[in-house]
Parts: structure tokens; C-alpha cells; sequence
């Protein structure tokens, strides 16, 4: 019975996830995306998370570390520096070229969308 409700709860974070994506507007999808991270982020299971890719001495990942902070020290936003290991397999895995940037990962580190 709890393997089904694990299921069961996949789905419906799924879901809720594809309805922010469905925004049109970025600030409105993220804000949205942010309430379903908090919501999921206990429970277990394969949960996306937002992942805020940075680097030392970057001047723009600083600036961008300070505007999700809040976020950041409630968990909801992970941020992860891109020169370590788990940072250089995220990069590598999604062939991004550039920080800083904030990006919805699924369960197995793949881009489910950039933020």
C-alpha cells in the first residue's frame, strides 16, 4: 500500500509541476515552482529541485546568490557550486556553458526546465 502511495504522490507533484511550467509568465512559473519545491520537499520519492548553479570570484552568481537567499537558506533553492563534482555533472549531464544559472532538475539531475 505505501509503494502505491508513493505513486500516487509522484503523480499528483508531477502534475503540479507541469501546471507551473504551463505559465506563461517566468516570475509568475518560478513563484509557482518554488510552492511546489517547498510543498515536496520532504517527502520521499523522485522530487524535482531548483538548483542555482555558481561560481567562486563570480561577480553575477554573488548578485544572484544574494536575490534567492531567502530561498536559499529555507532550502528550497540548492545552490551548488559548478566546480564541484556534483556541480561539474550537473553542467556536463545538461551541456550547460554558463553561471550563473537557476534551473528545475528532476530526481536524476536532468533539466526539466531553465528558470
Amino acid at each position: 500500500m505505501e509503494e502505491q502511495e508513493q505513486v500516487i504522490q509522484q503523480t499528483t507533484q508531477e502534475q503540479d509541476t507541469q501546471k507551473c511550467l504551463a505559465k506563461k509568465d517566468k516570475g509568475v512559473a518560478l513563484d509557482c515552482l518554488k510552492k511546489v519545491i517547498a510543498h515536496y520537499k520532504d517527502d520521499e520519492g523522485c522530487n524535482p529541485k531548483l538548483v542555482l548553479l555558481t561560481q567562486d570570484g563570480c561577480v553575477p552568481c554573488e548578485e544572484a546568490a544574494t536575490e534567492f537567499g531567502p530561498d536559499i537558506a529555507t532550502g528550497i533553492i540548492e545552490e551548488i557550486n559548478c566546480d564541484s563534482p556534483e556541480g561539474m555533472e550537473i553542467v556536463e549531464k545538461n551541456e550547460l556553458d554558463g553561471v550563473p544559472v537557476l534551473v528545475l532538475l528532476d530526481c536524476y539531475g536532468k533539466i526539466i526546465m531553465p528558470v
